[in-house]
Parts: structure tokens; sequence; C-alpha cells
């Protein structure tokens, strides 16, 4: 009788590009990181009725590519807000 030890190992996954990566240990690897957005859903009516968060676990590119179309959004956001207040100030 022969005993064969089996070493544990867990599978990390892009929610981005796919990429896998193996690890000893259930820790998230290194670089990668995890996104989470809370968020609620709600009703007609405007009560809360379920969670609508989002999490994501991304590799180090994806990671990059997600913090770079953050704040490009921001940066359009702020940029139509500031806009619109000066043409509101404009217009008074």
């Amino acid at each position: 009788m022969g005993i064969r030890e089996i070493a544990a190992s867990y599978e990390f996954v892009c929610d981005g590009c796919g990429k896998v990566e193996k690890k000893q240990s259930n820790s998230r690897p290194s670089h990668w990181t995890g996104l989470h957005i809370s968020a609620d859903a709600y009703d007609y009516q405007g009560c809360a009725v379920a969670d609508a968060s989002v999490n994501r676990l991304l590799c180090p590119i994806c990671t990059d590519a997600t913090h770079k179309a953050i704040n490009t959004v921001m940066t359009v956001i702020r940029a139509s807000l500031v806009s619109g207040s000066r043409e509101e100030q404009a217009d008074d």
C-alpha cells in the first residue's frame, strides 16, 4: 500500500481577461486586485430590494486598465459638471 500526497491548489481566474494563476494557498495572488462596488437594486417605490453589488477579481494588467477607465470617466464627468455650471452662470 502506498500513500501519495496530492497538494491542494487553488486557481484564480481574472474576471477581465480570463488569465489563470494557480497557488498553494487561497490568498489572493500578489498584485491582483479585488474590485468591489457596493450598490442596492431599488423597486419602483425607491426601496432597496436586492444587492446589486459588483465583485471582480482582476489581474495586474486588467487592474491597470480599470484604473485608467475609472479615471477617464471621472475626468469626463467632472468636466461636464464644470462646463454645465459655467453655462448656468452665463445664463444668469
